[in-house]
């Protein structure tokens, strides 16, 4: 059973929707083309998240650098017309970054440290400002994408060092201050800081204690989970709970999703052989079972302090010409809340239940 409390949030990451649009891709329901963004707001969508890449090309993304701060404003644009919450996620590299890889922009490789503290700053005020001036202003920013090892490395790698964790929350606060900077006090944007290790609590507090020893002042604890980086339910409840009483902090699922299909499974980056620890087959209706467990355990957050989720990219379909790499296949497909064809699953009906 679903706790009876609403979440306040119940969000996807769309960042790749305008590419597969761009190469062909459509999206139904029930047999009727129907734009992606509709869809899930009529299940009970209320947030859009998007990534924002600094410099995105070739070789590795799209010869029109999607993700890019065009791409982000041609995006925002829809979300706003449509009446939903922004979420904006910085990377704050050209491509992917995670707690495997947390590369600097190409531009800012020969920065000194001093030099890459007002980069940060001046490029997330700019982004801001760009956003402001087009009434697009999001409701919450990232900085950083799951930066449990920090993020810029090297210069802002946690390696333990107390130097090193000095650099990296320099690094944070200047992109902190630029959001606040950017707006008037009120126009607020919340402020996320988003981890990828959802079930650990030792690293977490680890890493919540020196972000607030530091004085990092923000308002929302992010985690992801997944089947594959998880240690399961229990884990994740007791380190959320842990987190909202000793940080008094909001907390956000900020990405999730769970399997549909076991076909082709030799292709995927998340497998059912992943998820065997939370014992819920990939299917349709293991979507939706390990969906609700999940917003049980946000729901039972001390205080009130669990105020949503967030499905990545339920809409990142098989279209020639877009992968997660330029000429790369799609890893993704299985996790969807669509299939291979664009449409819509059964599972989603689960969402009008948050």
């Amino acid at each position: 059973m679903i706790e009876k409390c609403k979440l306040e949030l119940i969000g996807a990451d769309i960042s790749t929707l305008d590419q597969i649009e761009d190469f062909g891709g459509k999206f139904y329901h029930n047999g009727t083309e129907i734009d992606l963004m509709e869809i899930l707001k009529n299940y009970g969508f209320n947030t859009f998240r998007l990534k924002i890449w600094n410099n995105p090309g070739p070789p590795l993304s799209y010869p029109e650098g999607y993700n890019n701060e065009n791409h982000v404003i041609k995006m925002a644009e829809r979300i706003k017309k449509m009446n939903m919450k922004f979420l904006l996620d910085f990377h704050y590299s050209d491509f992917w970054a995670d707690p495997q890889k947390q590369y600097k922009p190409n531009d800012w490789l020969d920065l000194r440290f001093d030099q890459l503290k007002e980069k940060v700053y001046e490029y997330t005020k700019d982004v801001i400002t760009a956003l402001d001036k087009k009434n697009l202003l999001p409701d919450i920013v990232q900085i950083g994408n799951e930066i449990d090892n920090g993020l810029l490395w090297d210069d802002g790698k946690i390696d333990g060092t107390v130097k090193q964790w000095d650099r990296f929350c320099q690094l944070i606060k200047s992109g902190i201050t630029a959001v606040h900077d950017s707006v008037s006090k009120k126009n607020k944007i919340k402020v996320m800081i988003h981890r990828g290790d959802s079930c650990n609590n030792k690293s977490s507090r680890d890493f919540f204690d020196n972000l607030l020893f530091k004085n990092v002042d923000f308002d929302i604890i992010g985690f992801s989970f997944y089947p594959k980086w998880s240690t399961g339910f229990n884990d994740l409840q007791n380190n959320l709970n842990d987190m909202a009483l000793r940080y008094k902090k909001d907390i956000i699922i900020a990405e999730t999703a769970f399997g549909w299909t076991e076909e082709n499974k030799d292709i995927y980056l998340i497998k059912a052989d992943d998820a065997k620890h939370i014992n819920i087959p990939f299917s349709v209706e293991g979507q939706k079972d390990f969906l609700r467990r999940l917003v049980n355990i946000v729901k039972k957050i001390p205080d009130g302090r669990g105020k949503g989720i967030f499905y990545w990219e339920p809409g990142f379909i098989q279209v020639d010409g877009v992968g997660w790499k330029y000429g790369e296949g799609n890893e993704w497909c299985n996790m969807l809340l669509f299939d291979f064809k664009g449409n819509a699953l059964d599972s989603l009906e689960v969402f009008s239940e948050f």
